[in-house]
């Protein structure tokens, strides 16, 4: 099916046309042009759908038209999206950040939740009901080492299928997956010369632990659009019950002043940790997302 797609693009393109596909297969354009630059030239909508799905298929196919405006981009199960990250500032920066910033209307103090920041892996878990798929920051696939189901070796699906609430059928979380040594029962980090993706299953000391910090989609509702306040409900009421050791949530404070993260940034650093994330509350989840976002660290 390969040959005869370039057989026919090679009979069908002209002299230009096949130079670019000849330096695009090479990987070498060498125009010092962004890959959001040419998103921006194909579609208005293009560079966000690519943020949500990673997926240049899809954004071909429904973004052909370029008059045709995608309004509201859903999440979709089973696809991979580009992760929301955190903006690089300083401590003593986040009271002003956050009130210069945020979309609370109401807010008489600089009010954000403080996070502890693991030294994992990134990963979103996507589940239909005993259906499971892992995907790295990269949009990588990774089920194969953590389980598609609870019947399947894995070295984290069959220990977390039946921790879900009856009433989830359906979701997105986002999280850190790390290494937890049962043993000593602690975290450990990736300088620690560990990959979690790479520990079997019949290992007699270490695992992986999905630490879940943010939630996408419960059931079929995309929830990319409500604050993190609302957010937050959901995961914490409505999506599983933490196993410790296997899946747990993130750690978190509220803070209204620079002190509180001071404070919390010297306790993750007496504690070995990777740091801290500052999040605004009323901060929505943007795929892609580093600068102006509303999370901080």
């Amino acid at each position: 099916i390969i040959d005869h797609r370039l057989t026919y693009l090679l009979r069908h393109l002209s002299a230009l046309e096949l130079k670019w596909l000849i330096r695009i297969l090479l990987k070498d354009l060498r125009i010092s042009l962004k890959e959001n630059s040419i998103l921006e030239c194909f579609h208005p909508d293009a560079k966000d759908l690519f943020d949500h799905t990673s997926n240049l298929f899809k954004v071909a196919i429904y973004l052909h038209d370029p008059e045709k405006r995608l309004h509201e981009i859903g999440l979709s199960l089973f696809s991979p999206f580009r992760p929301m990250l955190g903006e690089r500032t300083r401590a003593d920066k986040i009271e002003q950040l956050i009130r210069k910033k945020s979309t609370n209307p109401t807010a008489a103090l600089a009010e954000f939740y403080i996070e502890t920041k693991y030294d994992g892996d990134r990963f979103q878990l996507h589940r239909d009901k005993d259906q499971f798929m892992y995907f790295s920051r990269n949009g990588h696939d990774y089920t194969s080492v953590f389980g598609p189901d609870a019947n399947n070796i894995g070295t984290l699906t069959p220990y977390i299928a039946n921790t879900f609430k009856i009433d989830c059928e359906k979701c997105i979380i986002d999280g850190e997956m790390v290494i937890y040594n049962r043993n000593e029962k602690i975290i450990h980090s990736k300088g620690d010369s560990f990959d979690v993706k790479s520990i079997q299953a019949n290992d007699s000391q270490l695992q992986p632990c999905l630490i879940v910090f943010d939630i996408l989609m419960y059931n079929d509702e995309i929830l990319t659009n409500k604050p993190m306040n609302d957010r937050l409900q959901y995961l914490h009421k409505k999506i599983l019950e933490p196993i410790e050791g296997r899946i747990i949530f993130s750690a978190i404070k509220p803070g209204t002043s620079n002190q509180d993260v001071i404070n919390e940034l010297n306790l993750a650093i007496e504690e070995r940790q990777e740091g801290i994330v500052v999040k605004d509350p009323w901060s929505v989840y943007k795929p892609n997302v580093r600068e102006n976002g509303g999370w901080y660290k």
